[in-house]
């Protein structure tokens, strides 16, 4: 004997009455809810789910009046992200604030908060951490190493170069 599984259950049904409105709305919360979306990534989202441009838009408006939705706010959040959890450089940092579909001047005036000291600090660190990660390998192959993660982490080429420098010689203080 089957198991009685309707093939429209009940406590759908009061969904299919909703405007496209509410329907944008009620997605975009949900989308919210799971993590914080610029308003270029949550526009996107929900054309991808085929409502009208109109509809995204008032959504949208509707959304940043409510303040579930201020791309300066996600902005600052990011760069908190990457300067304190995932150390990286001002390129990284802008790079990711771009690609999460933020503004142009939101993201140079946030970035250019960033102090240039606290960036070098912040430079050494993690090339300090991964100095010493790498103890074990030949001097060449731990300074390439250094220089590219560093690079990697959106720290322009001088600077990797010089932190690099520094490590080397205090190793050979040592």
């Amino acid at each position: 004997m089957g198991h009685f599984f309707p093939a429209f259950p009940a406590f759908f049904a009061h969904r299919m009455n909703d405007t496209p409105f509410e329907q944008a709305w009620i997605i975009s919360l949900r989308l919210l809810a799971a993590s914080p979306k610029s308003t270029k990534e949550l526009a996107r989202r929900l054309a991808s789910k085929c409502f009208a441009e109109d509809i995204i838009s008032k959504v949208v408006t509707k959304l940043e009046n409510e303040r579930y939705l201020n791309d300066e706010v996600l902005a600052r959040q990011l760069l908190e992200k990457f300067t304190r959890l995932q150390p990286s450089g001002s390129k990284r940092i802008l790079f990711e604030l771009k690609r999460r579909g933020i503004p142009a001047a939101i993201c140079n005036s946030v970035v250019s908060a960033l102090v240039e000291d606290k960036e070098a600090d912040r430079a050494m660190e993690i090339g300090m951490a991964r100095w010493e990660k790498s103890e074990k390998l030949p001097l060449l192959k731990r300074k390439k190493k250094v220089f590219d993660y560093l690079l990697r982490r959106g720290f322009n080429y001088q600077q990797s170069r010089d932190i690099v420098e520094k490590l080397e010689t205090s190793a050979e203080q040592l």
